[in-house]
């Protein structure tokens, strides 16, 4: 999920104050997109997601979050 803020500020607090918070039993991950990359765009795992998601333990693919 993308979420865009309108300063850079309110992006920072949001780093310092969701990212590692829990949501239903499972982690938020907060970081910064820092643009686009040659060859960052195949970084994809199977089910579509992050592939480090796929390496843990409690990763559902079929649980979405849409907001």
């Amino acid at each position: 999920m993308w979420k865009r803020y309108y300063s850079r500020d309110d992006a920072e607090d949001a780093v310092k104050y969701i990212s590692g918070t829990v949501l239903d039993d499972r982690p938020i991950r907060v970081d910064f997109d820092w643009g686009f990359q040659e060859g960052r765009q195949w970084g994809r795992g199977r089910s579509g997601g992050q592939v480090r998601d796929e390496y843990r333990t409690d990763y559902d693919p079929d649980i979405l979050l849409n907001v």
